[in-house]
């Protein structure tokens, strides 16, 4: 029998069972919980209540610790990432609506965060190994609710830590993802070493995505450009596309458009030279360098009909090309 979370995907339906198992507290659920986020003693936490989608805040918790009023509020995520500068609005909110209170903030995501996740020293971040940890203790608890979250958390933690073995053709997003984290990273590590690592996630449900950053060491070039090839996953496509980008930087803004208002690296003669690199590195031209918001400058692709083994080899091959060649231009620019 499936599982009842296997359809209840959406962060409507995750914030439904955070806020009944923190509510509920079934064998001290909800107090083991908060203590998990904020590290308060468990035993100390006390007249715990939980509101929904307060100025568009996930989910708000109002509780009593040592008869201190606290407020906890948990921004809820699955498949997308924080955007809008929500985790500053929202802090912002309940700093005011809750001034006299203690506050904790936490960006919850059955997922491995990674360096595009906007945690802070404000907000706590929750990903998937931490939210692994904590559920494994009910995987065989005798309320069906919690023991169906705790199978599900299992679930997705064994996909994100071990290769699939089945054919490429019938992975899901999750397969794909954990092919980006365990493979792929692996496979661009060994040839670079920067300090923008790779980014891992699936875009609003629809397909799954790996983008690796080349990292300049040149002064010239430092922290204003990076050169990165994303690699898609679709479920009903034969192929694994690959795009090359350019990313752009400027006080700590990042931009996929080129102009000359990102940066000084960012005109037409310079985009040029990056995407001849890519040609070079074995992607197909693409883009229109009369657009300054062009964003791929070249494609390629891999076929999902082949062995892992070939897979990965080919993959190698590609990222090997694409940082020795990059290497050789900063080496001469």
């Amino acid at each position: 029998m499936k599982n009842i979370f296997d359809y209840a995907t959406k962060e409507l339906s995750q914030d439904a069972f955070l806020r009944w198992f923190l509510e509920s507290d079934i064998d001290d659920s909800g107090k083991k919980l908060l203590s998990a986020f904020t590290g308060l003693e468990s035993n100390k936490i006390s007249n715990i209540h939980t509101k929904a989608q307060i100025k568009k805040i996930d989910i708000l918790v109002e509780f009593i610790y040592e008869n201190k009023e606290c407020v906890l509020i948990i921004e809820d995520k699955i498949e997308s990432n924080q955007h809008d500068n929500q985790l500053n609005r929202y802090s912002e909110i309940v700093k005011k609506k809750y001034e006299n209170a203690n506050q904790y903030f936490v960006y919850y995501k059955p997922r491995f965060l990674n360096d595009e996740e906007p945690i802070n020293n404000e907000w706590i971040g929750f990903g998937l190994e931490r939210i692994h940890n904590f559920f494994s203790q009910y995987l065989h608890h005798t309320n069906l609710i919690i023991h169906s979250y705790a199978l599900y958390i299992d679930a997705i933690y064994k996909k994100m830590t071990t290769t699939s073995t089945l054919p490429i053709s019938e992975w899901d997003y999750l397969d794909a993802l954990s092919f980006f984290e365990n493979k792929v990273e692996k496979i661009f590590r060994k040839y670079h070493v920067g300090e923008k690592a790779s980014e891992k996630k699936i875009y609003q449900g629809h397909y799954a995505s790996n983008k690796i950053y080349f990292s300049f060491k040149n002064e010239k070039l430092y922290r204003k450009v990076y050169p990165l090839i994303e690699f898609v996953f679709r479920k009903n496509n034969d192929y694994i596309n690959l795009y090359a980008h350019i990313c752009f930087r400027k006080d700590d803004v990042w931009s996929w458009k080129w102009c000359k208002e990102t940066n000084d690296l960012s005109n037409k003669e310079f985009v040029k030279q990056i995407r001849e690199v890519f040609i070079k590195s074995g992607f197909k031209k693409r883009g229109n360098l009369d657009n300054e918001r062009t964003q791929t400058f070249g494609v390629s692709k891999l076929s999902k009909n082949q062995s892992l083994e070939n897979l990965e080899q080919d993959i190698e091959k590609i990222i090997k090309s694409f940082v020795e060649f990059f290497k050789e231009f900063e080496n001469n620019y």
